[in-house]
């Protein structure tokens, strides 16, 4: 699955930024508490792992950091 190997692997940075980020934390759309606990078990699988969520979490709030706070924020090499 190419988005589990990108989201592990080299998007894994990019991804623990946006989900610990101020800004996720703190809009209330997710239960943060939840969410570490998900993704620390996301990563830490050997066995395959639907990174479905993990892409939800990370689309709504890129989505929110353009459309709302209005900063234009991209995915790296965009």
């Amino acid at each position: 699955d190419p988005l589990q190997n990108w989201l592990k692997g080299p998007l894994r940075p990019w991804v623990s930024e946006i989900i610990s980020s101020k800004s996720f934390r703190t809009r209330g759309l997710f239960d943060v508490k939840k969410v570490d606990a998900a993704y620390a078990d996301y990563v830490a699988a050997d066995s395959p792992e639907n990174a479905f969520h993990v892409w939800q979490w990370v689309s709504m709030e890129l989505w929110y950091r353009t459309f709302i706070d209005g900063d234009g924020s991209r995915p790296p090499g965009n």
